[in-house]
Order: structure tokens, then C-alpha cells, then sequence
């Protein structure tokens, strides 16, 4: 976008998140920007710099971030350097990362109007959200509004939070007054805000005037303007680096939408303006939030190693490991397999995969897998499994690990060449795929 109306526009993108619920190819060593979760292979980092980079130039694109993951992005992103990176010296969500890059960006230029994405959207049609991106400058740009982008739901999900909008603001095409932010919902609350009619996804998606967000965080939020301004004194000093760890670092933790959004009121000073947005969206909380065009029996399939799937319907599988996975007669399920460990778990129960990263993470001969960080020399690995609220089932892995959650009456086996995940009932049928030795230990588990 060439437009003047762009000139002011600074672009941040947030990429500071774990990416916990996508694990096992979300680790700690390759945390969830640097990951590719589509059919291209590009990193969900890259894909959403590439679509920033149809708003601004790359100059004006600055990623938000943590130690950690700030390394790796200036060593594996082409072009990305120390320059177009925010640093926030501890995890804070959202509210201090935002408003530390309102304060360091601001000191460039005062009359940004800033733009806040997020590093793990899936957007397949650019064309509609760069429409609504200008839109949305255009209404940031008339007044004291924080603007977000609002998607219309498709259906009543549970997994992303809600805005309640009001009437239409006399400023641009299709802009709501913003009545309430609602946190993720049971899957009833979301079945009544579906039927209601007047509730938004919330996309996570911000522009404002950089004095604009700053007033608000002053009104609502004055112990983080207090923090934000002891910074702002130091960023030109000899202790700069000193005084923002310190103070960063006593900040509390809290999301812009909780720290601030929700107590915005209707008809003040400060008003929220939603932008409707009709466009496909995720922002791939967990595996069962992919977009991917879906084969004739509704099972998404990708990745670099090679699947073949038969009498299966409506799963999601990726294969990013080295072993060729064999999937038979599976309904409504995740499967996903990487170099180091697989994972199978119902599509419903997705969002279930933090907590057991959470008790990986606790087991001393288990937490290796999150980390991710396996030299090959080490390999190959012994077989370790992880169930839980699994019955009836043979889990088995000679290399690696095989974690699983919620399923019921499955062959879920690991070797060193292949990977099965297969309803007990085609037992019989394995004899198609794996080796004698492979299929008689597995009969044997089975007896």
C-alpha cells in the first residue's frame, strides 16, 4: 500500500508466544513463529511478515518478543535485524509488550499510528484483510478510537474470545461501537452469542494512534504508564538496558483485552470502534484450528514425510517426522508426528495438549521432548509413552515419544521407520505396512 495515509503507519507484530497446544512441532528449541504450519512451508512468522509487508515497507515493521525467540528470528529470518526488534526482557503478555513498543516506537516518530498484529494468524484472503487494515487506519486516524478488527463466527466455538458490539459510529463503511470483550466461552455461552447475533470473534488485531493507546493505558491501567514512563526516561541513557529489565520485569502479566479493552466504556472519551471483518481467519491456537483445503472424507493432510491414510474421515494429520505414518479407520482425530515424538489425541479435546506439555515438563526423563532440543548424536532414542484418559488401547514406541490423550480402542506404535495409528480392529490389516517383526510385537502388546 502505497497510499499517504500510510506514511504514519508503523506495523508491530506480536511473536512471543510458546505455542504450547501445538507441540510436539512447537518446541522450546523451535517455539511457534518459527514453526510452518501450512502447505508452503513457510514459517507462521515469515507468512505474517510477508503479509505486513503488503501494508508498509520492512522498515516500518517491527517484531515484539523475548529473549530467547528474538535470537533465533534474527538467525533464521532473512532481513530481520536487531533494528526491527523489540526485546521485552520477561513474559508479560500482552498489555506491557504492547505498551513497551508504544513508548520505544513513539520516541521515532510521535504520530504513528500503530498497527498490532500477531505472528500465528492464518489469513487466506489478503486482499479483504488488507481492505480492512486501511479501513481500520482510516477510523484510528479520525479520533481518540482504539480499533480492532472484529471476524464475523462462522460457528459457536468455545476456542476464541468474543466482542459485543453496539450501533454503528458515523466513521467508515461497516464500524460498530465495541460494548464488551468476553473471554473464550463454554460451548453454550458460545451457542448463545452465536444466535444473539451482535457478537464478533475477537481477532486480536489493533490500530490506534500511539498517543491514543497511551492516554488509555494512563486512565486504566496506571501502574503499567507509571512503569512505561520510567522507561521512556532512561531509553537515551547509559542505563537504559539496566532500568527496562528492572522495571519490565516488575510489571504485572495481563493481556491487553483484561488490562484494558474490558473496562472501556460506551460513549467516553475513549471509545472502542470494531471493524467488521467476513474474512477466513484462525489464529491456530491449537491443532484442531487449522484452514487447509480437506480431501473428499474431510481429513487435513500435510507435511514433509510421507502419510497414507485410509478409511478416515475429519482428522487432522501432519507428518514432520522421518518414519512414513500409516492411519487407518480413524474419526475426528489429531495426528501428528515429528522427529522426536507423536502425538494423538481427539480434534474436540485439542486444546488439552498444553497441560500435558505441562506434565511432560515436570518428568525429568519426558521433558527433553518439550525442549526439543535432541542432538543427533543421541539418537537414535529410547522409547518412552504418555497416555492419558486412554483405554483399551496398545500405545508402543521403540524411538521417540508417543503421548496420547482422550482415545479409546487404537494401535498407536512408534518404530524407528514407521508410524501406525489405526482403529484395533484393522489389526489384521497391518500386515500391509509394517514388517513381520513390527506386527508380532504388536500382536504380542495386544494378547
Amino acid at each position: 500500500m502505497t497510499d499517504n495515509l500510510f506514511e504514519k503507519v508503523i506495523v508491530v507484530v506480536l511473536a512471543g508466544g510458546g505455542g504450547r497446544r501445538l507441540w510436539p512441532i512447537s518446541t522450546d528449541a523451535n517455539p511457534k513463529p518459527l514453526c510452518s504450519f501450512s502447505q508452503d512451508g513457510k514459517t507462521m512468522l515469515q507468512k505474517a511478515l510477508d503479509r505486513t509487508q503488503k501494508i508498509v515497507s520492512a522498515d516500518k515493521i517491527f517484531i515484539s518478543t523475548n529473549g530467547e525467540v528474538a535470537e533465533k528470528i534474527m538467525a533464521k529470518i532473512p532481513g530481520i535485524g536487531a533494528e526491527n526488534v523489540i526485546t521485552e526482557p520477561a513474559t508479560k503478555d500482552t498489555a506491557a509488550a504492547i505498551g513497551l513498543c508504544a513508548i520505544m516506537l513513539g520516541q521515532r516518530q510521535p504520530d504513528a499510528i500503530m498497527v498490532v498484529l500477531t505472528a500465528d494468524h492464518v489469513i487466506p484472503e489478503e486482499s479483504k484483510f488488507l481492505d480492512k487494515i486501511k479501513e481500520a487506519v482510516c477510523v484510528a486516524q479520525s479520533g481518540p478510537y482504539l480499533v480492532t478488527l472484529g471476524i464475523t463466527p462462522t460457528r459457536a466455538s468455545s476456542e476464541y474470545g468474543y466482542i459485543k458490539t453496539g450501533p454503528k459510529l458515523p466513521i467508515g463503511e461497516a464500524t460498530l461501537e465495541g460494548l464488551n470483550f468476553e473471554e473464550k466461552p463454554n460451548e453454550q455461552t458460545a451457542l448463545g452469542f452465536l444466535k444473539e447475533g451482535t457478537y464478533l470473534w475477537n481477532s486480536g488485531m489493533f490500530i490506534w494512534q500511539i498517543d491514543t493507546i497511551l492516554a488509555a493505558i494512563k486512565k486504566y491501567m496506571p501502574e503499567l504508564h507509571a512503569g512505561l514512563e520510567e522507561i521512556k526516561e532512561a531509553l537515551h541513557s547509559a542505563q537504559s538496558t539496566q532500568v527496562i529489565n528492572k522495571v519490565f520485569g516488575g510489571l504485572d502479566k495481563v493481556s491487553i483485552d483484561h488490562g484494558l479493552m474490558q473496562k472501556i466504556k460506551p460513549g467516553g472519551e475513549l471509545r472502542i470502534a470494531v471493524i467488521k471483518a467476513d474474512f477466513d481467519w484462525s489464529d491456530l491456537g491449537n491443532w484442531n484450528a487449522m484452514i487447509m483445503p480437506a480431501d473428499k472424507k474431510g481429513n487435513i493432510c500435510w507435511g514433509e514425510g510421507e502419510s497414507s491414510v485410509k478409511n478416515s474421515t475429519n482428522c487432522v494429520i501432519h507428518n514432520a517426522g522421518e518414519q512414513k505414518s500409516f492411519l487407518l479407520g480413524l474419526n475426528d482425530l489429531v495426528v501428528v508426528n515429528s522427529k522426536l515424538s507423536t502425538l494423538v489425541v481427539p480434534r474436540k479435546r485439542a486444546a488439552d495438549v498444553k497441560q500435558l506439555v505441562h506434565e511432560l515438563n515436570g518428568d525429568r526423563d519426558l521433558k527433553k521432548y518439550v525442549e526439543g532440543d535432541i542432538p543427533q548424536v543421541a539418537r537414535p532414542l529410547a522409547g518412552k509413552c504418555k497416555s492419558r484418559d486412554t483405554e483399551n488401547s496398545i500405545v508402543f514406541s521403540d524411538d521417540g515419544l508417543v503421548a496420547t490423550i482422550g482415545v479409546a480402542d487404537l494401535i498407536v506404535a512408534r518404530f524407528r521407520k514407521n508410524v501406525v495409528v489405526a482403529a484395533k480392529r484393522y489389526l489384521p490389516d497391518l500386515k500391509d505396512f509394517l514388517s513381520e517383526e513390527e506386527l508380532a510385537y504388536i500382536t504380542g502388546l495386544g494378547t
